[in-house]
């Protein structure tokens, strides 16, 4: 993976996670972990006006690895049903770049 991420955002899915709402970025890669027992975890990533871009389901204690570069116009949004369990980590580029 050759990935020029000049930022790398992190955190818990206990609430939406916003990345760079309303510029433009680079997504590199984003990686869902999903430390739940017994469920399957659904998370969403969203574009600036708020669609599914790419809906995710998550196995139970496993780690889903979206490898693509795409560009964000308005930034994203990583959702699911505020779940502390649930980790995601982007790699992606500064606003404007």
């Amino acid at each position: 993976m050759n990935w020029k991420a000049a930022k790398v955002t992190t955190g818990a899915l206990d609430s939406d996670l916003s990345i760079e709402t309303g510029n433009t970025i680079t997504v590199f890669c984003i990686v869902v972990a999903n430390q739940n027992d017994a469920a399957v975890t659904d998370v969403d990533i969203k574009d600036g006006d708020g669609n599914v871009i790419i809906p995710i389901a998550v196995p139970q204690n496993d780690t889903v690895v979206i490898d693509a570069v795409w560009v964000a116009d308005n930034g994203i949004t990583v959702s699911s049903l505020s779940d502390a369990n649930v980790h995601v980590t982007v790699f992606h580029s500064q606003a404007g770049s």
